[in-house]
C-alpha cells in the first residue's frame, strides 16, 4: 500500500512538472511572438506585362528592437518565405514600397510582406495574385505568321475587339498559339462577312478562354461572339467558354456539325444562326438562356429546335428557309413578342401547337409557306399591330398576319 502511495505520488510529480514545463515553453512562444515585429500587406497591383507587381506594406510594430530588414517574398506555392524569392527594402518600421520582378506570365503567386528583428522575423497575412498580361487596344490577325506572333507574347487578356481572318480568305488553320487567352473585353469575331479562314477546321487553342465580357461595369452592350465564314470548321468542341452576355451569330460555316463547344454559357442577349449547311441540331445550346431575339436563317439540314431556353417575352423571332425543320416547341412558353415573328419558307413545319401560349406580337406576324393546314394554335392572340392578310398565291400555306389587335383565331 505504501509502494502504491509512493508510486501515484511520483507520478503526480511528473504530471506538474511536465504541466509545468509545457506552461513554461508556452510562456516562451508567447514572449517570442511578442518580441517580433507587426506587419501588414495593404496593397498589390500586378502590372499589365505579367512580369512585375507592386506592393505597399507596413511595419506597424518593431516589437522588441529594432527593425534590421523588410521587404516582400514570394513563391508558386503558399505560404511563402525569406527562403523563396524575396526584396529587401531598407530597415525601420512604418510604410514601405517594393517592386516584385521576374514573373512568368499567367501564373498564380503567393507574397506576404516579411519584417526581421533580433528576434527573428515576422510576416503579414497572405495574398495572392495572378500575373496577367494585358494587351490594349483591338487586334487584327490576318495570317498564320500573324496568329503565331501574336500568340507567342502570351496574352491572356485582350482589353479591344479580336478579328481574325482576312478580305480574300486568310491561310490561318490553327489557333494553338493563342493557348495563354483567358478574357476579351471586347467582340471576338472568328471570320466575319468581310473576312474568311477557309483552312481553319477547329478551334483548339482557345480551350483557356473563358470570358467575353466588358471592362466597364454599367455598359449598356455587351460584347458579342462571332463564327463566321469559316467553311472547313466542323465544330466548336475547343470551347470552354462560361461569361458571354452578348450576342452569338453562327453564320456561313458551311462544314459545321454541331455547336457544343458553347454548353457552359448561362445567359446571352440574342442568338443568330444561318447557312450552316451541315449543321443538324442546336443542342450546345440547351443550357443557355436567350433574353432577347432569335433567328434561325437557311439550315437545311436542322430538323428540331426544342433544346434552346427563352424568356416568356421576347424582343422578335425569324425561322427562316429552313427546308427540313418540323419541330419549334422552344416557343411552347413565349406569351409576347414585342415587335417582328416570322415563320417563312419552312416547307415542311406543319404543327404550330407550340405557339397556343402566344398572346401578343408587336408589330409584324407573318406565316408564309409553311405546311400548315388551320390556325387552330393561334387561338390566344389577341393583339396584333396589324391586319391579318391572306397571301391568295400561296393559299393556306402562305399567311400574313398584321393589324388584328384583337384576332383570336
Amino acid at each position: 500500500m505504501i509502494k502504491t502511495i509512493k508510486i501515484l505520488g511520483l507520478g503526480l510529480i511528473l504530471i506538474i512538472l511536465s504541466c509545468e514545463q509545457s506552461s513554461s515553453n508556452e510562456d516562451n512562444d508567447l514572449a517570442i511572438m511578442a518580441d517580433l515585429p507587426s506587419i501588414k500587406l495593404s496593397r498589390l497591383v500586378p502590372d499589365s506585362n505579367g512580369s512585375n507587381a507592386s506592393t505597399v506594406a507596413d511595419v506597424t510594430d518593431s516589437g522588441s528592437s529594432n527593425i534590421t530588414k523588410k521587404g516582400v517574398c514570394w513563391s508558386e506555392n503558399m505560404v511563402p518565405t525569406i527562403d523563396d524569392s524575396f526584396t529587401l527594402d531598407g530597415s525601420g518600421a512604418g510604410e514601405f514600397n517594393s517592386n516584385i520582378s521576374g514573373l512568368d506570365p499567367n501564373t498564380t503567386y503567393y507574397v506576404r510582406a516579411y519584417a526581421t528583428n533580433s528576434s527573428g522575423t515576422a510576416y503579414s497575412k497572405e495574398e495572392q495574385f495572378f500575373s496577367q498580361k494585358i494587351f490594349d487596344g483591338d487586334v487584327f490577325l490576318t495570317s498564320q505568321d500573324e496568329v503565331n506572333d501574336f500568340g507567342s507574347q502570351q496574352y491572356s487578356l485582350v482589353q479591344g475587339n479580336i478579328t481574325i481572318g482576312k478580305e480574300e480568305g486568310s491561310d490561318i488553320s490553327s489557333l494553338a498559339a493563342l493557348k495563354d487567352l483567358i478574357e476579351i473585353n471586347g467582340d471576338f469575331n472568328i471570320g466575319s462577312y468581310e473576312v474568311s479562314n477557309p483552312l481553319l477546321e477547329d478551334l483548339k487553342g482557345l480551350e483557356s478562354l473563358l470570358k467575353i465580357s466588358t471592362q466597364f461595369l454599367n455598359a449598356i452592350v455587351s460584347p458579342d461572339l462571332n463564327i463566321l465564314s469559316n467553311e472547313k470548321l466542323e465544330n466548336l468542341d475547343a470551347l470552354n467558354l462560361t461569361d458571354l452576355r452578348g450576342r452569338i451569330s453562327i453564320s456561313d460555316n458551311q462544314s459545321l456539325k454541331n455547336i457544343n463547344g458553347l454548353s457552359k454559357i448561362k445567359s446571352i442577349e440574342s442568338l443568330f444562326v444561318s447557312n450552316n449547311a451541315e449543321l443538324t441540331n442546336l443542342d450546345g445550346l440547351s443550357g443557355v438562356t436567350i433574353q432577347s431575339s432569335v433567328s434561325i436563317i437557311a439550315n437545311p439540314k436542322l430538323t428540331i429546335l426544342d433544346n434552346l431556353n427563352v424568356r416568356d417575352e421576347l424582343i422578335g423571332v425569324i425561322i427562316r428557309n429552313n427546308e427540313n425543320l418540323i419541330d419549334i416547341s422552344f416557343l411552347s412558353n413565349v406569351t409576347k413578342f414585342e415587335t417582328d415573328f416570322w415563320l417563312i419558307d419552312n416547307p415542311i413545319l406543319s404543327d404550330l401547337s407550340s405557339l397556343s401560349n402566344l398572346e401578343s406580337i408587336g408589330r409584324r406576324f407573318h406565316l408564309i409557306g409553311l405546311g400548315i393546314t388551320n390556325l387552330d394554335a393561334l387561338s390566344n392572340i389577341t393583339e396584333v399591330a396589324k391586319n391579318f392578310t391572306p397571301l391568295s398565291e400561296f393559299g393556306l400555306a402562305g399567311l400574313e398576319i398584321s393589324e388584328n389587335l384583337n384576332l383570336t383565331n
